[in-house]
């Protein structure tokens, strides 16, 4: 955990630099990473030539900060220039799961 936490094994650069070399020219790219890295994430889009389809900002918690970013992304050109963009609250104010968060991992999380 504490690995993933910090980064210090998988710099965000090597694995754009992988996801270049390997992303099928019409393929797909997702990733979920700590909020606090957004920057950082915006300017290796850039510098690896991807777009964005999709961007998460998640909370943890209704008005809480947001924690977590989900991108979904490809090659330059593949794509309009105009992404995707929502907001998600895992827990609603009630501490229950948020309609939001149920939709988009219902498929893969048991406790729905």
């Amino acid at each position: 955990k504490n690995m993933a936490h910090h980064g210090e094994s998988l710099a965000l650069d090597d694995l754009f630099s992988k996801i270049k070399q390997l992303l099928a020219v019409e393929g797909d790219f997702y990733l979920l990473m700590p909020y606090k890295r957004n920057e950082e994430l915006t300017g290796l889009l850039d510098k690896y030539e991807f777009s964005l389809l999709k961007k998460i900002l998640v909370r943890p918690k209704t008005g809480h900060a947001f924690s977590r970013i989900m991108l979904a992304g490809q090659h330059k050109g593949n794509m309009p220039s105009d992404p995707l963009m929502e907001e998600i609250s895992i827990k609603n104010e009630s501490g229950q799961y948020s309609p939001g968060f149920i939709q988009l991992l219902k498929d893969y999380y048991l406790a729905f």
